[in-house]
């Protein structure tokens, strides 16, 4: 986690009006070779409480 002023209260986002940073190709991630199907799928949640996961894990799968 950096702990320093990490450009202050300067745009952190690009496109901004500010001519702050902007992207850096150099930093483009490689091209993944594939074979076959890829498709997207839709994110289920099993529920609406974001903490029943680490809540599980906690409880059944952790101990003293």
């Amino acid at each position: 986690m950096n702990v320093t002023v990490n450009g202050g209260s300067s745009p952190q986002y690009e496109p901004n009006s500010l001519n702050g940073p902007v992207e850096d190709p150099r930093f483009n991630t490689l091209p993944i070779p594939l074979a076959g199907e890829g498709d997207r799928f839709k994110y289920k949640h099993a529920t609406g409480d974001d903490f029943e996961q680490p809540r599980v894990l906690f409880r059944k799968v952790m101990n003293d």
